[in-house]
């Protein structure tokens, strides 16, 4: 059980894996960055313009390595926490809807 300073209840993975935010606002697919990943959440930068808000629900597809394609078996259901909007990026503290080991990562292991 994490202390009561600590907010964390998986264990995070620094990274800098490439994946796909669709954004249900706008429609769109966004190119990303994942510099912190858990099994509860991600740290994304997107390079891209877009504007986020506090609550929106958005769909992050992490593809397997060397995968192009995007498919529903990649998708994970997520709700955006925390953002930061600067000139050129916009930083999103994103929690998944599911752990990630029961979405995305089962599917992985499967693969393997």
């Amino acid at each position: 059980m994490p202390s009561s300073k600590d907010r964390r209840q998986f264990p995070r993975l620094l990274t800098t894996r490439p994946l796909k935010v669709f954004h249900r606002a706008s429609g769109r697919f966004l190119p990303a960055i994942a510099t912190d990943l858990s099994d509860g959440g991600v740290l994304v930068t997107i390079t891209w313009p877009c504007r986020m808000i506090v609550g929106e629900t958005l769909d992050i597809y992490l593809p397997p390595d060397n995968h192009v394609m995007l498919s529903a078996k990649h998708r994970a259901t997520a709700r955006i926490k925390r953002v930061l909007h600067g000139e050129q990026v916009t930083m999103a503290a994103i929690q998944f809807d599911q752990p990630l080991s029961q979405t995305v990562l089962r599917e992985e292991r499967a693969a393997a």
